[in-house]
């Protein structure tokens, strides 16, 4: 039995007091080494519009510049956190997830504008060019705008991918597009169709600004498209 000393009297400590008091201690370590028992969250990269892709990206202060940098380091199970502010730039994925462990691009409650009216491309020429193309699987934006690009907002070219609270605006074809080698009615298209795609609460604004498209063209085996 656990034993406390008093006045030079060994007294028996009650059980309970002695249970207590080990759990305050404990307590007050691990409040002290900063809780080193709590689990880890997930890893994430960082991006800034002041930030340099020579940095690491592992934290704010280190913030990558671009989204694209973030993409060509990012693993399955990574989110990439994407401050407020505009970058003017292509972004296609480098790698994708795994089941349960998604790549997701974070974008700021839509603060984070990925902005394609810097880009030189050819107005409405390519529905497969879009300012971002999600080229593997397990890949998830949320919370994205997606502005002014000249061809497709965004395209989908795998299986398994997440469109989520984003705005997709001013686009001169598509909002959001199936890459047309994934579209088995298409003439000569040996592909296959992409599946398990949702499409959840996105706002779509001015879309198929520059001819013949939709706001939203997606042929995929198995899709959910909804709001809220």
């Amino acid at each position: 039995m656990d034993q406390a000393k008093s006045n030079g009297v060994r007294r028996s400590l009650p059980s309970f007091l002695a249970a207590a008091l080990l759990a305050a201690v404990l307590a007050a370590t691990a409040a002290f080494t900063g809780g080193a028992a709590e689990a880890q969250g997930p890893p994430g990269l960082y991006v800034s519009p002041s930030g340099d892709d020579r940095h690491d990206g592992s934290s704010p202060a280190t913030a990558l510049r671009t989204i694209s940098a973030a993409m060509s380091r990012a693993r399955p199970g990574f989110t990439i956190y994407v401050g407020a502010g505009t970058y003017h730039e292509h972004v296609v994925t480098q790698t994708g997830g795994t089941p349960g462990a998604e790549i997701i691009v974070n974008g700021s409650n839509g603060r984070a504008i990925i902005d394609g009216s810097t880009l030189s491309w050819h107005r409405a020429s390519d529905q497969n060019q879009a300012l971002v193309e999600l080229k593997h699987p397990f890949v998830k934006l949320v919370g994205l705008t997606i502005q002014n690009s000249k061809d497709t907002g965004v395209l989908l070219a795998a299986d398994d991918l997440t469109v989520e609270d984003c705005a997709i605006v001013a686009t001169q074809l598509h909002a959001i597009s199936t890459d047309t080698s994934f579209q088995t009615n298409r003439h000569s298209s040996t592909g296959t169709m992409i599946k398990n795609i949702v499409l959840k609460n996105n706002m779509v604004d001015q879309a198929s600004l520059g001819g013949d498209s939709q706001a939203i063209s997606l042929i995929a085996d198995g899709f959910d498209s909804r709001a809220g």
